[in-house]
């Protein structure tokens, strides 16, 4: 699972408080997307469009804030994604580290719980 980093005072940062509600939502819901996805800060236009129902006016917005790049006539990048995000290769290496730290604490619960230190009983005819 990831996680957005936001500072605690970002919504009285001089770019934000200028944005509208709209525009501002849609900066934090496409933070969450890239950090889900792990894009690297690339938000889809398609995605974008659908958030702000066709409207591109908070888009702009973002934009016009130095907030968002156009990237490619596909997409936006968020600025300076990578100085508060961390990216696709750190989360990989921290869920591998994490999948292997997993994996080693389950052999070794599988190992306590089959080890058998006592001898198996033999059934003693009568």
């Amino acid at each position: 699972m990831t996680w957005v980093k936001l500072d605690d005072a970002f919504p009285d940062h001089p770019k934000i408080v200028g944005l509208s509600p709209a525009a501002g939502w849609l900066w934090v819901r496409c933070l969450a997307y890239c950090n889900f996805y792990r894009t690297d800060g690339h938000v889809p236009m398609v995605y974008a469009m659908r958030l702000c129902g066709g409207r591109r006016r908070a888009i702009h917005e973002l934009i016009s804030a130095d907030l968002w790049q156009q990237t490619s006539p596909l997409g936006y990048g968020v600025h300076d994604y990578h100085e508060y995000q961390p990216s696709r290769q750190e989360l990989d290496e921290k869920d591998n580290k994490i999948s292997k730290s997993r994996s080693k604490a389950g052999s070794k619960g599988a190992a306590k719980r089959w080890q058998n230190d006592s001898p198996v009983p033999v059934p003693v005819p009568v």
